[in-house]
């Protein structure tokens, strides 16, 4: 700011050797123009946008924008010394973006935006500068650069973040908290966030899952404790609605690893090439889980369609739960009406039907029935065996031969049939010779090995 002048009062006690009366009158008003530059902020409403002028120094320039604008500030040079001038955003919806005088050189202050409600104030050194100073905020806050809070940053109501957020602290949020961007967080949440607000709850991982009605342990890899759940595996090629099924393993089994609970009711079901669905007679139809597949829990059964259910002769409801004990097997039963994606999960709570490939449908039967094939041809000396063995992935017991299909034969210098050493995981095959040597064969032998519970 240009320097006040004093009046020289000369030597007392006249005076007389002293600034004339004008000569002090003129530093007088000379100091009232320099303060006038400098007093407090007086109000301009032009409310319609422009950019400043010279004049404006010394004042609090109200706008109303009608849109998103742009308003210059006069050249720094052109203001004087040490001046101020403040924007006042009177809009709710358009910013005031700030900018230097065209051609001016003149650099910019850091903070430009007048956001809605806002009132900014600069200060210009009346050559080439200008500098923020001032900011009234509106009641909503906008930060626009960084926020750096460096205790604990407390939020009564809402927090939300456009872009990402980081909180290397303690941040309490009282309301709820938006994130679009991404959220990190050093030390982790204080308290899990309730289910109903679409967090699981839990502090640990055992916790989760018991709110999450997923049962407190184990691994959610296979949820769905029964298998072929989507009735497309079929090992024995039973047609729909076919009657007096051989019973394999006890029990009369037509799709893999469901049987039919009375022999002689006939299940059918649709040709839906993704998921059928099958109508069970009024016995109906079930599948056990074996004892090594059952951790003690609670379960929850469900499945689409009209049929009823019972777990171990209890009944369940669609979608209820049933306690299991560790290591017992486990049978359910669907019966007098239509089923489709049964489902019984470890918890309390229904989750999505789990789809199984096919092709891994197929593997988990194959543990409990499957096919051998066998056609062999050789030649062999006179009087010597031919013994040869056929390997498969283990099954869960040592399996039968349920059945022998086709029509096998044997001939040339074989002298009787193949006889068959079943394993849990081979069928060793012995051929006797007759005494004379040449070629034979074995062929047609299709055996179901079946180890059902």
């Amino acid at each position: 700011m240009t320097a006040l002048q004093t009046v020289n009062l000369g030597t007392a006690p006249t005076g007389t050797d002293g600034d004339t009366v004008r000569v002090a009158n003129v530093k007088a008003n000379a100091n009232v123009a320099v303060l006038n530059t400098q007093a407090t902020l007086t109000s301009s409403s032009p409310n319609a946008v422009r950019d400043l002028t010279a004049a404006d120094m010394g004042k609090r320039v109200n706008f109303t924008p009608t849109a998103a604008s742009t308003v210059r500030f006069p050249a720094a040079n052109t203001t004087g010394a040490d001046q101020l001038v403040a924007v006042h955003n009177l809009a709710t919806a358009y910013d005031i973006t700030m900018a230097i005088a065209t051609g001016s050189g003149d650099t910019a202050p850091t903070m430009v935006v007048v956001k809605p409600g806002e009132m900014l104030t600069w200060e210009t050194d009346g050559v080439s500068v200008w500098r923020t100073i001032g900011r009234k905020k509106a009641l909503d806050e906008t930060v626009q650069g960084k926020l750096t809070v460096a205790g604990d940053a407390v939020v009564s109501g809402n927090a939300t973040f456009s872009k990402n957020a980081t909180v290397t602290g303690d941040a309490t949020v009282s309301g709820k908290a938006t994130v679009t961007g991404t959220l990190t967080l050093s030390g982790g949440l204080a308290s899990a966030l309730p289910v109903a607000s679409g967090g699981t709850g839990g502090a640990t991982a055992s916790d989760a899952r018991g709110n999450l009605g997923l049962g407190t342990s184990g691994s959610s890899s296979r949820r769905n404790l029964l298998t072929n759940a989507r009735f497309l595996a079929n090992t024995r090629n039973v047609a729909s609605g076919t009657t007096g099924i051989t019973a394999s393993g006890g029990k009369p089994y037509f799709l893999d690893r469901w049987y039919i609970v009375t022999s002689g009711q006939a299940p059918t079901w649709d040709t839906n090439a993704f998921a059928r669905t099958v109508t069970c007679p009024a016995a109906g139809i079930g599948q056990i889980i074996p004892p090594e597949d059952m951790a003690g829990d609670t379960y929850t059964l469900s499945w689409t369609g009209t049929a009823t259910a019972t777990v171990n002769g209890t009944a369940v409801a669609n979608g209820g739960t049933i306690a299991l004990t560790e290591g017992v097997s486990a049978t359910v039963i669907f019966l007098n009406g239509t089923v489709r994606f049964p489902q019984l999960e470890r918890g309390t709570a229904k989750t999505a039907t789990e789809i199984v490939p096919l092709h891994e449908e197929y593997r988990r039967c194959a543990f409990f029935a499957r096919w051998v094939k066998i056609d062999r041809e050789g030649y062999q000396s006179a009087s010597q065996n031919e013994i040869w063995t056929i390997n498969f992935d283990r099954m869960r017991s040592t399996p039968v031969n349920t059945s022998l299909d086709a029509s096998p034969s044997y001939g040339g210098v074989i002298s009787a049939p193949p006889t068959f050493n079943i394993g849990i995981d081979s069928v060793a095959c012995t051929a006797a010779m007759s005494g004379t040597t040449g070629t034979w064969y074995a062929v047609g032998y299709r055996m179901l090995l079946t180890c059902e519970l």
